[in-house]
C-alpha cells in the first residue's frame, strides 16, 4: 500500500469508480458498526464500509478506499484526524489540486 492515491472530494468519486482514492471526511454517523456516513469537504454525503474490526474514534477520518457506486467507499485503511482539522481549507486545496494550472504540482 505504498502507492500514491488521488485525493478526492465527494463530487470527484464518480471519476474514480473501481479505483483506490484518499478521502477525508467528517463523521456524521456510525451505521451498524461496520458502516459510517461521512460528509465530504464539498458537502456530499458518502458511506464507507469499514474493514472488519476497525472503528473510527475522531470527528474526522482519512480513508484509503476503493470507490464503489452511489458514493460508497470500501475502506482499506483508516487514519483518525485531529479534531481541529479544517475542512474549508482542505476543500480549497482539493480544488487547487484539480485545477489545470496546478495539477502538475501534485502528481
Amino acid at each position: 500500500m505504498d502507492n500514491v492515491y488521488p485525493r478526492v472530494d465527494g463530487a470527484q468519486l464518480t471519476q474514480h469508480l473501481g479505483r483506490c482514492v484518499m478521502f477525508i471526511g467528517e463523521v456524521v454517523e456510525a451505521q451498524n458498526g461496520d458502516m459510517i456516513k461521512l460528509r465530504a469537504p464539498d458537502g456530499t454525503e458518502v458511506v464507507a464500509r469499514l474493514p472488519m474490526g476497525e472503528m473510527v474514534q475522531g470527528k474526522y477520518v482519512q480513508i484509503v478506499a476503493k470507490v464503489d457506486h452511489n458514493n460508497t467507499l470500501e475502506a482499506l485503511r483508516l487514519t483518525d484526524m485531529n479534531s481541529n482539522f479544517d475542512m474549508g481549507v482542505y476543500s480549497k486545496a482539493l480544488q487547487m489540486m484539480a485545477s489545470p494550472l496546478c495539477a502538475q504540482l501534485f502528481t
